[in-house]
């Protein structure tokens, strides 16, 4: 598959989800553009309330991360972080076929989901940059 093609994203960001053992549904996360506004919703959470806040805590303001509820307790810094990470690896594949973590934090950047806690997060978990083969 040649580089510059968007068109499986959703499929790349599930697969990278998937391997590090957390859930992507497809209609929070199928397209950059969906996947980037849902992220920016948990991002702001998470720097609203804290890298303590939960999945569960974070989807109660916002009826489309609903979908998220059953990930409860887990920390919404983790998943964020995990999505973040996989939007890079999915959009890697996609447009540039690699990632790296300054990807992760210049997509992040672009796309006004940046903030202090983030580069923590993917320092932290090296496996959310780590692209499914």
């Amino acid at each position: 598959m040649p580089c510059y093609d968007l068109s499986h994203f959703g499929k790349y960001f599930k697969e990278n989800m998937n391997a590090i053992g957390l859930p992507a549904p497809s209609d929070l996360f199928g397209t950059t553009t969906v996947a980037y506004a849902n992220i920016k919703k948990l991002s702001e959470a998470v720097s609203l309330y804290g890298r303590q806040i939960t999945v569960q805590e974070a989807w109660r303001g916002s009826y489309k991360l609903e979908r998220l509820r059953l990930l409860g307790p887990l920390s919404a810094a983790y998943y964020t972080g995990a999505a973040i990470g996989s939007a890079a690896v999915a959009t890697g594949r996609s447009l540039g076929c690699g990632t790296s973590i300054a990807d992760a934090i210049w997509y992040a950047k672009e796309n006004a989901i940046y903030d202090s806690w983030l580069e923590g997060e993917l320092a932290s978990n090296p496996q959310f940059l780590s692209p499914v083969k």
